[in-house]
């Protein structure tokens, strides 16, 4: 009994205990609230706990930032700029957060664009340029200088504020501001005049005058240096700029209004012919001492136009300066002097072409295409003589095409025999028109009626000023061994003739001569410089001194009739 009744405590106890339900185990745990024992973390784990972050900053965006640009920048640099649609217009600096305007002294932005200007003057104008002194100074204290005396410089509004940001309020009476519009006119009306223009806005009847020699228009331009120069640029603080970086880009600011990539220089020449006392002095001091003066002017050129008048005959008689009759012909080793000069164009209209009749003609053309030299105003057939030769040089499209009114006929080419180009007038002004159309600039050379005097017949200002009418941008007359007077029409340029470039005339009038240097840029003629030679030693034509320059350029330029239209 007693036994019994353990038996059954223990198994009381045991239920009791070691055999509880779990879930009755959560009463045995203390009840402390969450928060507060978190509210009291241990030292370890406050040595590992991550500090409170801070705020990043809210970008810089084109929403946040204004440009302020100068009432003064120039026409084209405006309508060339790319800036974001959604870049604010600040009237003012105040609170702008960028500035366009000029750059000054050693400051530097990566936003710049160099504005080069010119210093110009109407066409027929004697002098060549000035020193960058004399200009400066006349600014600066209207003291009288050179050619120009105390004429006021002529410039449009935003030219002379830019102008004076840069070098300084010039004296009372220096400066006339015109409307670019009238720029021109204004400057031909009041001869001498002078002028400071932007690059972009040169044109045929502005003569580009050199400041302390240098010229906007030159090859080798060094535009940093150039003191017509100036620099637009953006400035503003780091942060701005950096912001606008990130959101325009970089192309925003044109480099430059003046990109040498679209510059081409065309030369145009007189007469050429081989022969007689030239080729005389060819044989005795070298083939190339014809161009040993002029030869770097001419290779200069991006496209040399030469007119060549006379075959290259394997079996032409020696060089003889007496020879009577005037059948005319060159030694093909003669050629070389053509290459050395970097000849590119050769012009056949001549009258001397056919002089040994049509094998050395042809055979000439043969020698020009085995050297890469092109030919126009004279061919094979009558269809090749005629057509136009069409050229490409920095994006420029140039059309050359000519013609002989003078003859005689039988030096005309026909449908089987070559010759010079007969002048087909309704062919011609097609022919231009197609060019026209399709983005070439024509260049049109005569092979013309030969008078000894500077002002031209009448028939030849018919001619000239007809196929100006056309179209042409540039006439030009390859005949004449006489330099002759020029003129504009439709503002394109006219020059009626140009003199000998290699023949060997030394008559008084028959030694100077022009060799006219033409600019294109991005399709268009804006330039024509006039350089002047006077014929040596029956073979070697060399650059006139100044004095002779200014007689020259006087007897000439008194001879032409200016139209400033």
């Amino acid at each position: 009994m007693t036994r019994r009744i353990f038996t059954l405590l223990l198994l009381f106890t045991c239920i009791l205990t070691a055999c509880a339900p779990a879930a009755l185990q959560p009463t045995l745990t203390p009840t402390v609230p969450v928060e507060t024992a978190t509210a009291k973390p241990s030292a370890t784990a406050s040595a590992t706990s991550v500090p409170t972050p801070v705020p990043t900053p809210t970008p810089i965006g084109l929403k946040d930032l204004s440009l302020w640009q100068a009432p003064y920048l120039p026409a084209g640099l405006r309508a060339s700029m790319a800036l974001p649609a959604d870049l604010k217009r600040a009237s003012s600096t105040d609170g702008a957060s960028l500035k366009l305007d000029l750059l000054g002294n050693g400051q530097t932005s990566d936003f710049e664009a160099q504005w080069v200007y010119a210093l110009v003057a109407p066409f027929p104008t004697l002098a060549d340029g000035v020193s960058l002194d004399e200009l400066q100074k006349f600014w600066k204290s209207g003291q009288a200088t050179g050619a120009f005396k105390q004429q006021p410089l002529l410039m449009d509004d935003n030219t002379r504020q830019a102008f004076e940001q840069a070098w300084g309020k010039a004296a009372d009476g220096v400066l006339k501001t015109v409307g670019a519009q009238d720029l021109l006119d204004t400057a031909w009306g009041s001869q001498p005049a002078w002028a400071i223009v932007p690059f972009e806005a040169l044109e045929p009847r502005w003569k580009v005058l050199r400041i302390d020699s240098i010229s906007p228009l030159d090859k080798d331009f060094n535009r940093p240096k150039y003191p017509l120069t100036l620099h637009f640029g953006i400035s503003g603080a780091a942060q701005y700029l950096e912001a606008f970086k990130n959101e325009a880009g970089q192309a925003v600011l044109p480099v430059s209004n003046r990109n040498a990539e679209h510059l081409t220089s065309v030369i145009l020449t007189g007469t050429t012919a081989l022969v007689r006392y030239m080729a005389q002095r060819m044989e005795e001091k070298g083939v190339l001492y014809p161009a040993e003066k002029i030869g770097p002017i001419l290779s200069a050129a991006d496209i040399l136009h030469i007119s060549n008048e006379v075959p290259f005959y394997d079996k032409c008689p020696p060089a003889n300066p007496v020879r009577r009759e005037a059948r005319f012909c060159s030694d093909p080793k003669y050629l070389e002097l053509l290459k050395a000069i970097g000849t590119k164009v050769v012009e056949l209209t001549g009258n001397h072409e056919l002089d040994w009749w049509y094998d050395p003609m042809l055979s000439t053309i043969d020698l020009y295409n085995q050297n890469g030299m092109k030919y126009y105003g004279g061919g094979t057939n009558s269809a090749d003589a005629r057509k136009p030769l069409l050229m490409e040089d920095h994006g420029n499209k140039i059309g050359f095409i000519g013609c002989s009114p003078a003859g005689p006929k039988i030096v005309w080419a026909t449908d089987k025999t070559p010759g010079s180009a007969k002048c087909d007038w309704p062919y011609i002004q097609g022919q231009i028109k197609k060019m026209l159309a399709d983005g070439y600039l024509p260049i049109f050379t005569f092979q013309h009626i030969e008078v000894d005097q500077f002002t031209p017949q009448s028939s030849q200002r018919i001619d000239f000023q007809a196929v100006s009418d056309m179209g042409a941008v540039i006439v030009s007359g390859s005949q004449s061994h006489f330099p002759q007077a020029m003129t504009f029409k439709n503002g394109r340029f006219i020059h009626y003739g140009l003199g000998n470039t290699f023949f060997d005339q030394m008559e008084d009038w028959h030694r100077p001569a022009f060799i006219d240097r033409h600019l294109i840029y991005e399709g268009k003629h804006i330039s024509t410089e006039l350089i002047t030679i006077k014929l040596e030693d029956y073979a070697q034509p060399r650059l006139m001194t100044d004095e002779e320059r200014r007689q020259f350029l006087t007897t000439v330029f008194g001879a032409s009739v200016w139209e400033n239209k």
